[in-house]
C-alpha cells in the first residue's frame, strides 16, 4: 500500500515495483549494489499516457553524491552489501544509482556490464569480475563516476501508444475497507503488537459477521497465532459456502496440517494429513496459480515415503516458478532438487538468495548451503573474503 500523503510516494512504489519485477522475471545472482542500483535507477521514473521518462535523478540522491568526502569506497559498494549507518546507507544507495546509471550509459559499457553481471551470476567474486570486465579498479571507477556526473546524466524518454482499455467498476461489500489493511498486515509474521492485532482482527471480524474477507482474515491471523483449531472453525462456514474458495480451502489445508503436527496419535496425524491433501487437490483445481498451495502440498508431503518423487519435486518448482521472487520457495525448490541430486540446477536457485541484499539477517546459513551444493556440483568454490571496514565521515561543509 502505498501512502498518498507523501509526496515520494510514487518513487517508493516504482522502487519496490523494480524489485518485484527483477525479482519475479530475472531472478539472478545479482551483486547487491545492482539490486539496489536497478531499483533506484527506476524509481525517479516519469510515468504519463503514452510515454515514459527514466534515468531521472532524486534531489536527495544527488545531495548525497555531492558530499564527496562522504562517498563510502567503491570497492565496498563492489564487493557486498555492508552494515551501513544512515548517512552511509544514503551514500550507498546514491552511489549504487550512478554506477547503474553509468554503466548503462553508453553501448559499449552495457556490454561490459552483461559480461560483470555473467561473470557475478557464475560465482566470480565482484570486484575481480568488474576490472577483468570492465579494465578499472575500484579507485579508477571512482574518478569515471564522478567525471560522470559532473558532465550530466542522461534522461531518457520512451513513447508508446496504448489502446483505451474498458473499465468495469464493481463495488465491494463495506466490509472491505475494514479489512483489507489487516488483510495485507496478515502476510507478516506476528510481533510484539500480536496480542493487539489480534483483539482488532476479532472486533472487525465481529462488526461483519458472516462476511467472506473479514472471516478469512481473522483465520488467517489465528494460524499466525498457533490456534489451527480455531481457525478451522472459523474457516468451516466459508468453505460450506463456496467449496471451490481456493483460499479458503488452502488455509483450512495449513491449519488441518498444524493440529496434525501437534497429534502424538500416528492414525489420527495421517488422517489429519490426507483430509488436508484432499483440500489442497480441490484448491488447486479452483486456482492452479496460487504458490501458497503448491508450497503446503509440498509441506504436507515431507516426510512421506518415498518423498521426493519427481512429482514431489514438479510441485516444488511450480511454486518456485511461481514465486521466485520469495526466498521460501527457492529454498524448498533448492532442498528438493538437492535431495534428487540435482546439485547444479540447486546452485542457481541460491545463488540469488546468497546475494539478497533485503534479507535483513544472517545470510550465513544460506552461504554455507550453496557452498556445500556448489562443491557436490563439482565447481569452484566462492570467495569469503569480508568486505572492506567502512569508517564513518563527516560531510564536506
Amino acid at each position: 500500500m502505498v501512502d498518498l500523503s507523501n509526496e515520494n510516494s510514487d518513487t517508493i512504489l516504482f522502487h519496490e515495483y523494480a524489485h518485484h519485477y527483477m525479482f519475479q522475471y530475472h531472478n539472478e545472482a545479482y551483486p547487491a549494489w545492482f539490486v539496489e542500483g536497478f531499483a533506484e535507477y527506476l524509481a525517479p521514473s516519469d510515468l504519463r499516457m503514452g510515454r515514459m521518462r527514466y534515468g531521472l535523478w532524486s534531489e536527495g540522491r544527488l545531495n548525497s553524491l555531492a558530499q564527496t568526502n562522504g562517498w563510502i569506497p567503491m570497492r565496498t559498494v563492489l564487493s557486498a552489501r555492508p552494515n551501513l549507518g544512515s548517512r552511509q546507507g544514503s551514500a550507498y544507495y546514491a552511489q549504487a544509482w550512478l554506477l547503474t546509471h553509468y554503466m548503462l550509459g553508453t553501448p559499449e559499457r552495457k556490454r561490459q556490464f552483461s559480461a560483470y553481471l555473467a561473470a557475478v551470476g557464475r560465482g566470480e567474486e565482484s570486484i575481480a569480475a568488474f576490472e577483468e570486465q570492465t579494465g578499472q579498479t575500484p579507485e579508477q571507477l571512482t574518478t569515471s563516476l564522478r567525471s560522470y556526473l559532473g558532465r550530466g546524466v542522461t534522461v531518457y524518454t520512451l513513447t508508446q501508444s496504448f489502446p483505451v482499455a474498458e473499465v468495469t467498476v464493481t463495488a465491494l461489500p463495506a466490509s472491505t475497507e475494514d479489512a483489507i489493511w489487516l488483510d495485507l498486515r496478515s502476510m507478516r509474521s506476528l510481533g510484539d503488537d500480536k496480542d493487539a492485532l489480534l483483539q482488532r482482527v476479532h472486533a472487525m471480524a465481529a462488526r461483519h459477521p458472516g462476511e467472506r474477507l473479514p472471516t478469512v482474515t481473522l483465520a488467517k491471523y489465528l494460524i499466525k497465532a498457533e490456534l489451527p483449531a480455531e481457525a478451522i472453525r472459523t474457516l468451516e462456514p466459508v468453505i460450506a459456502a463456496d467449496s471451490a474458495d481456493a483460499e479458503a480451502l488452502w488455509l483450512m489445508a495449513s491449519a488441518e496440517m498444524d493440529v496434525a503436527d501437534e497429534t502424538e496419535d500416528a492414525v489420527a496425524r495421517t488422517a489429519l494429513m490426507r483430509q488436508a491433501l484432499r483440500r489442497l487437490g480441490a484448491a488447486y483445481e479452483a486456482d492452479p496459480f496460487d504458490f501458497r498451495i503448491y508450497m503446503a502440498m509440498s509441506r504436507n508431503r515431507q516426510g512421506a515415503p518415498g518423498y521426493p518423487s519427481d512429482n514431489d519435486l514438479t510441485i516444488a518448482e511450480s511454486a518456485y516458478r511461481l514465486a521466485p521472487q520469495l526466498g521460501s520457495t527457492a529454498m524448498r525448490a533448492a532442498q528438493v532438487l538437492m535431495a534428487k541430486e540435482k546439485y547444479l540446477e540447486a546452485v542457481q536457485l541460491l545463488s540469488p538468495l546468497a546475494n539478497n541484499p533485503h534479507d535483513g539477517g544472517d545470510l550465513t546459513s544460506v552461504r554455507d548451503l550453496l557452498a556445500q551444493t556448489r562443491e557436490r556440483a563439482g565447481l569452484e568454490p566462492l570467495s569469503t573474503e569480508a568486505p572492506p571496514a567502512v569508517e564513518e565521515t563527516e560531510p564536506a561543509d
